[in-house]
C-alpha cells in the first residue's frame, strides 16, 4: 500500500504495488489535486522503481537509490492547462492525455511484525516533455518547468 504526494502523482495519492524479490516496486494509484482554476482532477498512475540496493540493520531498511519509470493519465480533457488558443485543436489534448516520466529517490523504513515494512521516501520526477524540452532549449528551462519532488509512505507486508 502507497501513497504520495508530489512528484507529478497529484497532491493526495493511494495505491497498491507489488514489490517481488525487494528490487522490483510494481504500483498503480489513483490521485487527487484540488485545482481552484480548473477544478479538480483525478489521476491514475503506473509506476515500476528498481532498487539495486537495500541496507538493513537491525530493525531498519535503507534503500539509496531507487530508480524508475512513471506512467500518468487524467480524467481532465487538459492534462496541466487549457492553452489559450495555440493548440485549440481537440485532438491535441488526446495526444497529452497519457505523461511518461523518470523517477529517482530513496526511502528509509522500519521493520514491523510479520515481516511487514513502513517506508518514508523522498523521490523527483521529469516527465518526458522535460528531456525533450533540456536537449531543445538548456536544462534551466527543464528544471524549472518539468521536475517535481514528492514524499511517499509505504507499508510493505
Amino acid at each position: 500500500m502507497t501513497s504520495t504526494s508530489g512528484g507529478y502523482l497529484g497532491r493526495y495519492n493511494l495505491g497498491l504495488s507489488y514489490t517481488p524479490q525487494g528490487r522490483h516496486h510494481f504500483g498503480f494509484s489513483w490521485a487527487y489535486t484540488p485545482d481552484q482554476l480548473m477544478g479538480p482532477i483525478r489521476q491514475l498512475n503506473l509506476s515500476y522503481v528498481y532498487s539495486p540496493w537495500r541496507i538493513e540493520r537491525d530493525e531498519w531498511v535503507l534503500r539509496p537509490l531507487e530508480a524508475g519509470v512513471v506512467l500518468t493519465s487524467t480524467s481532465r480533457k487538459e492534462y496541466f492547462i487549457s492553452s489559450p488558443g495555440k493548440y485549440d485543436d481537440d485532438n491535441y489534448y488526446d495526444v497529452t492525455k497519457i505523461r511518461g516520466g523518470l523517477t529517482l529517490g530513496f526511502s528509509v523504513g522500519r521493520k514491523l511484525d510479520e515481516g511487514r515494512v513502513l517506508s518514508v521516501g523522498w523521490f523527483m520526477t521529469i516527465l518526458e516533455q522535460g528531456l525533450l524540452s533540456a536537449s531543445n532549449n538548456g536544462w534551466s528551462q527543464a528544471l524549472e518547468n518539468f521536475i517535481s519532488s514528492g514524499f511517499g509512505l509505504k507499508l510493505d507486508f
